[in-house]
């Protein structure tokens, strides 16, 4: 199952809460409330709980792109309350992170955008599809209706090989080339992809006080956006040295390129004869592991 956040938006109705529970107009009109919640580890970039100031777009019957933000445990309006008007099903959905106006938003996902603290205003996220009325007041952005990762991902897991040490201020970064990093994302319906025209880029990473498990380092998933891209270009910086291999992103479901809500593993040795690529495979979010290769100096 795709690791997806699970949003639930619920109307609460008066016969089950006491008045000063729920938001009405005058008219008895009651107001959304949303609760949400992520599931599974590492679904969202910046880690696996909102944080206080998320804030996602939300569009459904007369209202486009309400904005709500998550505090003190809950998502709460910024603007105008959502209302269910008459007995009418409606439909929703929604995306993350909430963009002023809506419609298409355009981004970088240079080696700037690749930190903790930046990295969740490009992990673009969309779910649609779950209805709701009056007489049944909770709309689910659950199971096929969950919010789910439009971008792609790539990961680096460096292992020690012969002669070789990464502790110590050893292992300093690494280069991935060939990759557009201008994109745009559809809030409307959720397409993310890399801008056709732009130039393919060298995406370098700074790797500080790396410290090994069982000569073993994971790097930070990077985040790009979906591209036709097959092959990626590596090179792995230690001790000064550059070590370098070509990356081959396999297929997922038949389709080539990096896709989206896919993230590509790369286990990677770095010896003195050069790095070997294993095979590549998906975790977190749907990972794909590339096959083995050798990167010499």
């Amino acid at each position: 199952m795709k690791p997806c956040i699970l949003l639930a938006a619920t109307a609460l109705m008066l016969a089950a809460c006491t008045n000063d529970e729920v938001t009405t107009t005058p008219d008895g009109k009651v107001a959304l409330e949303v609760n949400a919640a992520i599931s599974g580890t590492n679904t969202r970039a910046s880690g696996s709980d909102w944080a206080d100031g998320d804030r996602i777009g939300i569009t459904g019957g007369n209202y486009t792109n309400s904005p709500y933000a998550y505090g003190s445990g809950k998502f709460s309006a910024t603007g105008q309350n959502i209302y269910f008007e008459d007995t009418n099903p409606v439909t929703f959905c929604a995306y993350y992170p909430y963009a002023e106006g809506g419609g298409t938003v355009t981004a970088t996902t240079g080696a700037d955008m690749q930190t903790a603290d930046q990295q969740p205003k490009i992990d673009f996220l969309y779910a649609s599809g779950a209805t709701a009325s009056t007489d049944n007041p909770v709309v689910n952005f659950t199971g096929e209706h969950a919010f789910c990762h439009r971008m792609s991902q790539i990961t680096l897991e460096l292992t020690e090989g012969t002669d070789m040490d990464f502790d110590n201020g050893m292992l300093t970064g690494y280069t991935l080339g060939g990759l557009k990093t201008q994109g745009s994302f559809n809030t409307q319906d959720g397409t993310a992809a890399a801008d056709g025209n732009a130039q393919a880029a060298d995406l370098n990473l700074t790797l500080i006080g790396v410290t090994t498990t069982g000569g073993k380092y994971t790097a930070s998933p990077v985040i790009v956006f979906p591209q036709s891209a097959t092959g990626i270009d590596l090179a792995v910086t230690v001790g000064g040295q550059s070590y370098r291999a070509r990356l081959t992103v396999p297929d997922y479901n038949s389709a080539s390129g990096l896709q989206p809500g896919v993230n590509y593993l790369f286990p990677v040795t770095v010896s003195q004869s050069g790095l070997t690529i294993s095979t590549a495979e998906i975790k977190d979010w749907e990972t794909v592991t590339g096959d083995g290769n050798t990167a010499l100096m």
